[in-house]
């Protein structure tokens, strides 16, 4: 078992942080796809798109500062 102490990032949380991106990226295309062809207001899809980069984010702090076990 890979243990990743708090305050550190491994190849693990990364790859966690990559594949739950992937994740918060489909709503977000939902709502910025049909923005760019003016069916709904560009602002809201720029929201989407900064909900999408938020939550990375905070997906990304949330492993850096916790302890995290992979098998």
């Amino acid at each position: 078992m890979t243990v990743s102490p708090k305050y550190t990032l491994k190849k693990e949380d990364l790859l966690k942080v990559l594949r739950n991106s992937l994740i918060f990226l489909g709503p977000a295309l939902l709502v910025l796809v049909p923005a760019i062809a003016k069916q709904i207001p560009v602002e809201a899809g720029y929201g989407a798109l900064a909900l999408y980069i938020l939550n990375t984010l905070a997906d990304l702090l949330r492993k850096y500062l916790s302890v995290n076990k992979y098998k």
